[in-house]
């Protein structure tokens, strides 16, 4: 999502995944924002592009999640929603689509008898959800949960490690205020 406008830019600052991201890293990111030029090109080729992730599907190569999130307006977690998405739009069940994020991320790490999968004896790392995603790959933003190692953390949980990374960063935010004074 390197791909913002110059109008469109103050809009994506105020997604709420954005509150997770410094304002260095936030301006660090607009120096590295694509040219209009190019972000229009990317636009405009955006069909093909979508139409090539189907053809290798439907050729049998295994597709990965994957999000770049070294790129300007990437942010871990909540680009892989978005990511499903574009999968489900280019032409993949959403069964397909959490595959590329789970079992075929598994294969492709030559891990599959260790996680990727739900089965016993496997690795308990997974996401419990609130709605079938194979209804609906935008269930899988519904969390009730995460499996992590085998310790359960409710959605609460997780709200609270969330709310504890904005609260550090808004302290960061303010030393680095302070310093500047």
């Amino acid at each position: 999502m390197a791909d913002a406008l110059p109008g469109e830019v103050e809009a994506r600052r105020e997604l709420p995944e954005m509150r997770y991201v410094p304002s260095t890293m936030f301006e660090r990111w607009m120096e590295h924002n694509w040219p209009p030029d190019i972000v229009l090109i990317a636009r405009r080729t955006q069909p093909a592009r979508m139409r090539v992730v189907k053809a290798l599907h439907d050729a049998g190569v295994g597709l990965l999640l994957g999000t770049d999130p070294a790129n300007p307006f990437i942010l871990w977690g909540f680009a892989t929603h978005k990511e499903l998405a574009q999968l489900v739009a280019a032409g993949l069940s959403p069964y397909e689509a959490v595959a590329a994020g789970t079992r075929n991320a598994a294969e492709y790490l030559g891990a599959l008898d260790e996680f990727g999968t739900v089965e016993a004896g496997k690795r308990a790392d997974l996401i419990l959800v609130d709605a079938n995603p194979l209804n609906d790959v935008a269930n899988v933003q519904r969390i009730a949960g995460v499996m992590l190692r085998g310790r359960w953390l409710a959605r609460a949980d997780l709200q609270r490690e969330l709310d504890a990374v904005a609260d550090e960063i808004r302290r960061y935010e303010e030393y680095i205020k302070a310093q500047v004074k």
